[in-house]
């Protein structure tokens, strides 16, 4: 590597480093030379501190970027009013195929989940089947993707049980029966006091 060059290290996230205000600090300490097989560093880095503002812990938007696929989705920004850089979509036609958003929860509780939708209603399915996986059980609810969008829209009317960690889910499958296509942005989970 260029001397030049910065190299960028991931770092687990351990919500034991939280110092207030959703600031956590990461003092990094250590010599030149190889740390473990899957970085090395070419500094040395005495007392150098990364400071990374996570925002608000109990309010968390997962965009299509940060889901799992099951099988390839189409990506576009077609439609206007999208969240983020684009959105996904996917042909009912076929097998199941999912898009599925897992929250990283360190605040314990009940969440009231949102999904985004872009604007555009032409050969949307109106039983796009999101199944929100929680604490203690599942639901699966059918969303009308044919509605005016570009704005948050509430699964369901209540709140949901999210233990620590990244145990609970948001799943969208492409097995919805009236429509041509599912349409995948991004999901928001709330916590409600």
């Amino acid at each position: 590597m260029d001397s030049n060059e910065n190299e960028v290290i991931d770092i687990p996230l351990d919500p034991s480093f939280i110092e207030g205000d959703n600031i956590y600090e990461i003092a990094l300490t250590g010599t030149s030379g190889s740390v473990d097989n899957e970085f090395s560093m070419r500094d040395t880095l005495d007392g150098a501190k990364i400071i990374v503002d996570f925002g608000d812990l109990n309010d968390i938007i997962l965009d299509n970027k940060d889901a799992t696929l099951s099988s390839e989705w189409l990506t576009s920004t077609t439609e206007p009013d999208y969240y983020g850089h684009n959105y996904l979509y996917r042909s009912t036609n076929g097998t199941e195929k999912k898009v599925v958003w897992t929250p990283y929860i360190t605040n314990p509780g009940n969440y009231e989940i949102y999904y985004w939708l872009p604007d555009g209603t032409s050969n949307r399915v109106t039983d796009a089947p999101f199944t929100i996986n929680y604490s203690g059980g599942s639901v699966t609810i059918n969303v009308d993707q044919t509605v005016p969008g570009g704005k948050w829209v509430q699964l369901g009317t209540g709140a949901y049980l999210f233990e620590s960690g990244m145990h609970g889910s948001v799943e969208l499958s492409s097995t919805a029966s009236n429509g041509n296509y599912v349409i995948a942005d991004a999901v928001r989970f709330v916590k409600v006091p």
